[in-house]
């Protein structure tokens, strides 16, 4: 089924919701008519969900200070991506990693003024979106976080009234997804940025009682940040030749209209039935 929580300020478990935003912070040189300016934010959405609860444990920031780029060189080439660094020297394949992104333009900054961080094809990003903000909320912009890349957008305005001394620099989240079964060294690419760490192999990989004994009965969902909407599967316990033909099963899941509400976009909710037992990318049969 695909539901979507009703925003009312409080998750199900009743903490606060996060709010991904970013700062900009802009400072006038005394007796100069340069200026500094310094932006900060939040990103990379990283969620969890079990049953009926939602955990939603957001990870990255921005912190963007404004420097430039000549004035004859165009969007295209007048931002320099600095450095992109896992903050783990060793990751697990497979599992979410925080990144963090450092970034400048070298002389005056010239609008547009817009950054895109490429992700290589084994690390995937985790869709969301956050805005650019001044200290007394004024929004200045807007950053995206797709599975191929992040990109963020400053308002044109902004670049104009402070054009010196552009930089910055944010942190977001993304999954490896490299599938090594051994412990390598290995370089992921960002466009002209490179670094190298240590890759595990992932926990998902099966090694023993890998084949096929039945189905338990459990529930799982993905939530997606820049949708606001969460996909719930529900597996049905079942022995290893699968549930007797001709027997009626009724699944029951209470919603909490409150807190959510079912999107009926013609199809969800759905049933789906297995009628075979394949081995999975981890080599698990099921």
């Amino acid at each position: 089924m695909c539901i979507r929580p009703v925003r009312k300020g409080t998750r199900p478990d009743r903490e606060p919701l996060p709010i991904l935003e970013a700062c900009i912070h802009t400072k006038r040189r005394k007796y100069e008519s340069r200026n500094n300016h310094k932006l900060r934010g939040q990103g990379g959405f990283l969620a969890r969900l079990a049953l009926v609860f939602i955990v939603i444990a957001s990870g990255a920031g921005m912190s963007l200070m404004t420097s430039a780029l000549p004035a004859q060189a165009d969007n295209g080439n007048q931002v320099r991506l600095d450095s992109v660094t896992f903050v783990n020297d060793e990751i697990q394949d497979y599992t979410n990693q925080r990144l963090e992104v450092e970034w400048s333009i070298p002389d005056q900054a010239q609008p547009p003024v817009t950054l895109t961080v490429p992700l290589p094809e084994e690390l995937r990003g985790n869709a969301d979106r956050f805005p650019l903000n001044e200290p007394d909320g004024d929004v200045l912009g807007e950053c995206t976080v797709s599975a191929e890349a992040v990109t963020c957008e400053v308002d044109d305005d902004n670049i104009t009234n402070n054009p010196y001394e552009v930089s910055g620099s944010f942190f977001f989240n993304a999954q490896s997804q490299l599938l090594n079964k051994e412990t390598v060294e290995h370089t992921y690419t960002f466009g002209d940025v490179e670094q190298t760490v240590t890759v595990t192999p992932s926990s998902n990989w099966c090694d023993v009682y890998c084949e096929f004994g039945g189905s338990s009965g459990w529930k799982s969902g993905w939530y997606n940040n820049l949708t606001d909407e969460i996909i719930f599967s529900v597996y049905v316990e079942a022995p290893e030749q699968g549930l007797v033909p001709g027997q009626f099963v009724r699944v029951t899941d209470m919603l909490n209209t409150d807190l959510y509400e079912l999107v009926d976009d013609g199809t969800y909710p759905r049933v789906l039935e297995a009628d075979s037992v394949i081995y999975n990318m981890w080599g698990s049969e099921n």
